[in-house]
């Protein structure tokens, strides 16, 4: 943008932007940007969280099963 301006995107919320280069600093690199999110979990491997995503299907499926009028319940993997 020129003379010290900057156009940024927060990363947790999606505003969009105009500030200061001075009142910034860049990421490091090794930062994982996505750590702000509540339901981001660094320590999870990829086949632990299928794991627990597995079984929570099965659990809400059994409870479908179980209340046969919840209708709104859709599962896609």
């Amino acid at each position: 943008m020129g003379d010290g301006w900057l156009w940024v995107t927060a990363h947790r919320t999606g505003e969009q932007g105009m500030i200061f280069r001075d009142l910034v600093d860049d990421l490091d690199e090794n930062i994982d940007p996505n750590t702000v999110f509540e339901w981001f979990h660094p320590n999870v491997s990829k086949s632990e969280a299928v794991d627990m995503l597995v079984k929570c299907k099965a659990f809400l499926k059994s409870k479908m099963n179980y209340n046969k009028h919840v209708s709104d319940f859709h599962f896609n993997f």
